[in-house]
């Protein structure tokens, strides 16, 4: 019974888009959907197998595919049914070197809504763009191994929105299993968990502010593609300090999205210091920086650092 008159009925877990039913669970024992499903939301604190990010978080299941395939326009579907379903954030776990503007429609609908589209980089270990993770309103999650370098297999470049470990990660691989998995894709997940983490400590927290905060949060990284601006803001991190800071209600002191959002703007928050600069990887001054809106967008995309007056550096900022 379709009782919420979206168009799928029974969908009390999810919807199958593949198919065209209610259960959204794969036809396959292994899929990687089961996997980032674990990465993203397996419950905390009970003594089984794995544990996500977040706490108190509910999961809604989209099946687009079967055998590895997606079905772009099953795809295409679930957003514009997660959307409406009030979903957070999600994951969107495949990629392609061919955009799709049905598909690159429908993210933007997706961010102009509120939610959090994000896409793994992909796995040609190049600076190519892969889509879905290249599209206005999308990040692009790379991949790390445990010494915090890009891995080897991840794809980076100056799309890339945040890099998140990708190697080894062990989550829920069928009915009984667990089993350790390598990928963007299963970075991208622990993104989505985190992101889940954040609205669930602040409810009201917005698209906006949550980016941001998971951007200010970011650890620099000792990888040379970071310094060059090609691994995003950097590795992800999770933090008490991050909940606590955000339960005030506060900006963070700068914040920065991707230019095809901000167009070119950085905002720095009222009462910074009057005499903030915007400094160069060299360390040379490129830009004062006031409060409010800051035109950025004369500046060549990478990896630059505010400092207020003395002190050391406050902030690394990733413009576009």
């Amino acid at each position: 019974m379709d009782q919420d008159g979206n168009g799928c009925a029974d969908d009390v877990i999810g919807y199958d888009f593949y198919d065209g039913d209610p259960n959204p669970a794969p036809s396959e024992p292994l899929a990687s959907g089961t996997h980032g499903s674990g990465v993203q939301n397996a419950v905390t604190d009970n003594a089984i197998g794995v544990a996500a990010p977040p706490w108190n978080v509910r999961s809604f299941a989209a099946r687009c595919g079967s055998g590895g395939s997606i079905s772009l326009y099953a795809a295409i579907a679930a957003i514009y049914y997660l959307v409406p379903a009030g979903v957070w954030s999600f994951s969107m776990p495949f990629g392609s070197a061919s955009p799709s503007q049905p598909l690159a429609d429908a993210c933007l609908y997706a961010w102009d809504s509120g939610t959090i589209p994000c896409a793994p980089a992909g796995t040609d270990g190049t600076e190519v763009i892969r889509y879905p993770a290249g599209y206005p309103g999308v990040l692009a999650i790379a991949a790390h191994g445990r010494d915090n370098r890009k891995s080897p297999f991840s794809n980076y470049g100056t799309w890339i929105d945040f890099t998140a470990p990708g190697v080894d990660i062990l989550a829920t691989a069928g009915p009984d299993g667990y089993e350790a998995r390598s990928g963007t894709s299963v970075a991208c997940n622990i993104v989505v968990g985190i992101l889940g983490w954040l609205k669930s400590a602040v409810p009201d927290i917005s698209r906006d502010s949550a980016v941001s905060w998971l951007r200010n949060l970011c650890d620099t990284m000792p990888d040379p593609l970071y310094w060059q601006g090609k691994l995003g803001a950097g590795r992800v991190r999770m933090s008490r300090n991050a909940v606590g800071a955000a339960e005030q209600r506060e900006p963070g002191p700068i914040t920065a999205v991707r230019n095809s959002v901000c167009r070119g703007v950085l905002v720095l928050a009222p009462g910074g210091s009057g005499t903030s600069s915007l400094l160069n990887p060299a360390g040379r001054q490129v830009l004062a920086l006031h409060s409010g809106p800051n035109d950025v967008s004369s500046l060549a995309p990478g990896v630059y650092f505010v400092r207020s007056g003395p002190a050391a550096v406050t902030r690394v900022v990733l413009l576009r």
